[in-house]
């Protein structure tokens, strides 16, 4: 299991339901734990089991950075991913649907993440997050080799694809688009939890916000 975040920042409620409903939460509780993980083990001077969280979609943490963190939470996270604990992927507001999408929008949009992630934490992404992108598009490994990503995490594409994949069990390939650029892709079996994992559904509520 690969702890990530995908936050949607609209859907079925206003963005500021969504980040007052879970997200804000789902950002303070994750700093916390590790917070209090890697503090006790300083104290104690043992070495603890790595421990990792991904952040992939920035509007939500953007707001979370600027209104709720305190300035010692905001030293200790970019310590974190100094150390490579806490995980600073993809860079965009959102996940973008590729196929309907224009391009101008989409660098407009990795643009906002992308400086933030720049001015605050002095690093950039390496990996894209698309785990729930709606449609590809060729476009997509030109433009993301010129914003400076290695390789791509994806889930959804065409069902033949994904039926060849999950049957030759191929979880990594190359994408070329444009222009002959290409784009180093991890595919995602499912990006959700395995019935058989060990969830308390008393805390989890679905496709609700609350």
């Amino acid at each position: 299991m690969i702890p990530h975040s995908h936050t949607d920042a609209g859907w079925w409620l206003t963005f500021n339901a969504y980040y007052h409903g879970r997200a804000r939460s789902t950002l303070s509780s994750v700093y916390s734990y590790l917070n209090d993980k890697y503090s006790k083990a300083a104290t104690s001077n043992q070495s603890p089991a790595v421990e990792k969280f991904i952040w992939a979609d920035f509007a939500f943490f953007i707001k979370w950075w600027n209104e709720d963190a305190l300035k010692t939470s905001k030293d200790r996270m970019k310590q974190f991913v100094k150390d490579g604990v806490y995980s600073l992927e993809n860079g965009g507001l959102v996940q973008q649907d590729e196929a309907l999408s224009d391009y101008k929008d989409i660098i407009i949009m990795f643009d906002g993440g992308l400086q933030f992630i720049k001015e605050n934490f002095e690093t950039l992404p390496k990996v894209a997050m698309a785990i729930d992108a709606f449609g590809h598009s060729s476009l997509t490994p030109y433009l993301y080799h010129y914003l400076g990503f290695e390789g791509i995490v994806l889930h959804r594409m065409p069902a033949e694809l994904y039926e060849g994949f999950r049957e030759s069990r191929t979880f990594f390939f190359t994408w070329e688009g444009d222009d002959g650029k290409r784009l180093q892709v991890y595919r995602l079996r499912v990006y959700s939890l395995d019935e058989e994992f060990n969830l308390d559904k008393t805390k989890f509520s679905g496709d609700a916000c609350f």
